[in-house]
């Protein structure tokens, strides 16, 4: 996965190993990032929704073995070869400490304040360093699904300038699939 982390601006990497005196050990890999919002691209990149909500930085998860989150521009990833209550509890104490430690904001990127809350499913945010549906001109895109069912996806990408915003809207009418993308669209504007 080296290419994806280095594609959302990875910078180093920090590894240690805690051990309880249950000899209970856990593995944590702390990767640093050049900004918040690519550290939240990784961390988007390899949850689940469904994954159980974990309380630490700005968003976590726990699954049997591992706790993850993202902390400003750290992505931290917990881990172990055991299971169980003990485990759990351990997890959590190592992700409060480090937690502490990076003393970062418990809050998502200011991005995807520019979508809407409504209707939006708990935890479907994800940050698309570029590429966004496979095109170099839709870099920087705040995604997030909406509704039930199959739902929605829908996505900003905030430029510097109406210019810069209007040249990429521009480019992608022109590669759009069919007319409805066309100008006029109330889905696809400037702001």
């Amino acid at each position: 996965a080296a290419d994806l982390f280095v594609s959302y601006g990875f910078q180093d990497l920090h590894i240690a190993y805690c051990r309880s005196s249950s000899d209970v050990e856990i593995r944590v890999e702390s990767y640093r990032h050049g900004s918040t919002e690519n550290a939240y691209g990784i961390y988007s990149q390899e949850r689940s929704p469904d994954n159980p909500a974990a309380a630490y930085g700005a968003e976590g998860y726990a699954d049997e073995g591992l706790l993850n989150f993202v902390a400003g521009p750290w992505y931290v990833k917990l881990s172990s070869n055991q299971s169980g209550d003990q485990v759990r509890r351990g997890l959590g104490q190592v992700a409060g400490a480090i937690d502490s430690v990076l003393a970062q904001p418990h809050r998502l990127p200011v991005g995807f304040d520019l979508l809407p809350s409504r209707n939006r499913r708990p935890r479907s945010q994800q940050y698309i360093a570029r590429d966004y549906l496979g095109y170099k001109f839709l870099a920087g895109a705040y995604v997030a699904t909406y509704g039930s069912a199959e739902g929605c996806q829908v996505f900003v990408i905030p430029k510097e300038s109406p210019a810069a915003a209007k040249a990429v809207r521009e480019a992608f009418v022109r590669v759009a699939p069919t007319e409805s993308w066309k100008a006029g669209n109330p889905f696809l504007r400037l702001r």
